[in-house]
């Protein structure tokens, strides 16, 4: 089996006219995202889950589509650090930056680990 390449993700900042959720597609090795011409609704659950059964479809497990979003972001050192954090101190502040930018599912992110997590170039603003 290959590794993954492609995920989808819903980015809460990416919403249409009618104020509905746009997926965005994420590539390995790729800072950043790609703007599907889908709209999901309005309601943040049921765009969300959508996206976790695309992702099922492409046979990827709700923990390979957060490692693809992660190594997506700029600054993926400093989450990569923060990950890292959150497996040796389990601090509340990690959660809380986890929980705001990355994913509710706390169990799952915090099976994650850190050396999966690729540095991205790109410096954390």
């Amino acid at each position: 089996m290959t590794e993954p390449f492609i995920a989808i993700t819903i980015i809460e900042t990416e919403r249409a006219k009618d104020d509905g959720y746009i997926p965005c597609f994420v590539k390995k090795d790729e800072t950043g995202f790609f703007r599907s011409d889908w709209n999901w609704g309005s309601d943040l659950k049921i765009a969300n889950q959508c996206a976790n059964d695309y992702n099922k479809k492409l046979r990827l497990t709700k923990q390979e589509a957060i490692k693809l979003v992660l190594q997506s972001l700029p600054g993926s050192d400093y989450i990569h650090k923060e990950l890292d954090g959150l497996k040796k101190q389990n601090s509340e502040a990690v959660l809380d930056w986890i929980r705001e930018h990355v994913s509710t599912d706390l169990d799952l992110v915090a099976d994650i680990n850190p050396a999966d997590i690729q540095d991205s170039t790109l410096e954390w603003d």
